[in-house]
């Protein structure tokens, strides 16, 4: 299941007739106007607005006044990641690690990953560990994966907090050390509770 980092809309973009539209575009959306909200998005994603064509690509994964189709997702998401769009670049990886929308490919995600990864993305962190510790698209590496988890965690991500721990405890990619173990799973707690509930697709529901 594709994870959804951000709440579908940001009102940040630079020209005021753009903002302008962009704006409706999400009092639209808000208030359950899809199609108004879709339309303005298409014209100002074919004017080459980068979070417009992210959000008409969550707008189909979502299935939002529409059927869902994740290929159609993929096609637009990918289109803003190869712009630089940071949650497009860590969406499309998820699609392309899962086979939603897009054929399964654990080399491609994994750079996709990576990129996002540069841009300071704790949850790429993360899945680049899982995919060092598993052997999906790069050689297997218990060491390199537990250096990226460690990053993830250090960097507030609870599932790498979680599975830090699990890898102290059972000596994966580390020397057992069951202080730690114990440390990184109190830390988790503290973590998710101050979380709040995961954002999906908007209005705050799951994808799936």
């Amino acid at each position: 299941m594709v994870r959804i980092v951000t709440i579908i809309m940001c009102l940040t973009i630079g020209m005021n007739v753009c903002a302008s539209d962009y704006y409706k575009a999400y009092q639209s959306y808000y208030e359950h106007d899809y199609t108004t909200a879709r339309n303005i998005l298409s014209q100002l994603s074919e004017n080459g607005h980068v979070k417009a064509t992210y959000n008409l690509g969550i707008m189909n994964l979502c299935g939002a006044g529409q059927k869902k189709n994740e290929v159609r997702a993929a096609y637009l998401i990918k289109q803003a990641a190869d712009q630089g769009h940071l949650e497009a670049q860590f969406n499309y990886a998820s699609m392309l690690e899962n086979g939603e929308g897009v054929g399964q490919d654990y080399l491609i995600a994994f750079d996709y990953y990576l990129r996002a990864s540069l841009q300071g993305l704790e949850q790429a962190w993360f899945r680049i560990g899982t995919f060092y510790e598993n052997g999906l698209g790069v050689e297997k590496d218990p060491r390199v994966a537990f250096r990226w988890y460690l990053q993830a965690a250090q960097g507030n991500n609870a599932e790498a907090q979680v599975r830090l721990a699990t890898l102290y405890e059972q000596g994966i990619g580390t020397e057992i050390d069951q202080s730690l173990a114990t440390m990184w799973k109190n830390i988790s707690w503290i973590t998710l509770d101050l979380s709040g509930p995961e954002v999906g697709c908007p209005p705050h529901s799951k994808p799936y």
